[in-house]
């Protein structure tokens, strides 16, 4: 028998202590906002009977067509964030309120003036930081193992890093939903 290494030991007592009362949930969730997409997954875990805090793990795909810096900007990215809730009622049900910071990283494809003589296309890969507020609702169904989340964010997107020409950041608001369940 191994004895495991004492990291090991600080990150299963990190996560022990992080899931709290009434154990974690784990699901999927899709922020949609004019400009593309976020399907992640989810890991949340609660913090006292009010509080929770929650991990996104996903892809951002983005089309913004001329909404950035050149006339057709698309592309997509990896990323992760962490998000903090605090629920208006005990058990982390109905309305909530929070903060998110998810960060990105986006390859963008770019074209200006396309089909003209003077076409120029680039590639941009950027480190994109989304700062959001959020707030939503959470419903239980059935016996409440499963639960359902619709919410929106209103926040910035920000490049951090840009390796290429620049390319769109700004606000941005997100409707989103969620699927979860508890163990």
């Amino acid at each position: 028998m191994s004895v495991p290494r004492p990291s090991a030991l600080l990150v299963l007592a990190g996560l022990a202590a992080c899931a709290g009362p009434a154990g974690t949930r784990v699901g999927v969730a899709v922020d949609a906002y004019p400009a593309g997409v976020q399907p992640v997954a989810t890991a949340e875990w609660a913090r006292g009977e009010r509080d929770a805090l929650r991990l996104r793990v996903g892809w951002n795909a983005t089309d913004r067509g001329d909404f950035g810096e050149h006339d057709d900007e698309q592309g997509g990215g990896p990323g992760l964030g962490l998000e903090w809730r605090r629920f208006a009622a005990r058990e982390r049900r109905g309305w909530y309120w929070g903060a998110r910071l998810d960060a990105w990283q986006l390859d963008v494809d770019w074209i200006d003036a396309p089909g003209q003589p003077g076409e120029r296309r680039g590639d941009t890969r950027v480190l994109v930081l989304q700062p959001t507020a959020v707030g939503g609702y959470r419903w239980s169904l059935g016996d409440g193992a499963w639960q359902l989340d619709v919410g929106a964010g209103l926040g910035l997107e920000v490049n951090a890093s840009t390796a290429g020409e620049g390319v769109g950041q700004g606000p941005i608001g997100l409707l989103g939903v969620a699927l979860s369940r508890s163990f």
